[in-house]
């Protein structure tokens, strides 16, 4: 799927029809930060792509527009204005998305709520 097609789905009422669940089932609030960050608008992001079309809910994750954009940092590194190099590289890049969904496993299983 290229991007003019994903985005065609993200416009569909199948997508509107699964992002409202899943909306609902984290009761509208970001599943990272539990609606402490944000102002309000959420995104529902992807953690897989697999499915795409067919998305289970565990594919899908609620997060706040600063978390999502912090999710999305860990994989797309800003480029060193100097050397057009990415800073940080793939390899850190991948460490730190592993980091943050180990840890939101770990806070999921162990029933860390919001104070």
């Amino acid at each position: 799927m290229n991007k003019q097609q994903y985005a065609e789905y993200l416009r569909s009422d199948h997508w509107r029809e699964v992002r409202e669940i899943k909306l609902r089932s984290a009761n509208f609030i970001c599943e990272l930060c539990d609606g402490r960050v944000g102002d309000g608008r959420l995104d529902v992001h992807h953690l897989s792509y697999e499915r795409l079309g067919h998305e289970m809910e565990s594919d899908l994750q609620v997060l706040c527009r600063p978390c999502h954009k912090r999710v999305h940092s860990a994989w797309y590194k800003p480029k060193n204005k100097g050397t057009g190099e990415e800073e940080g590289g793939f390899t850190y890049a991948w460490e730190t998305f592993a980091r943050f969904h180990e840890f939101q496993e770990r806070a999921r299983t162990q029933g860390w709520k919001r104070d």
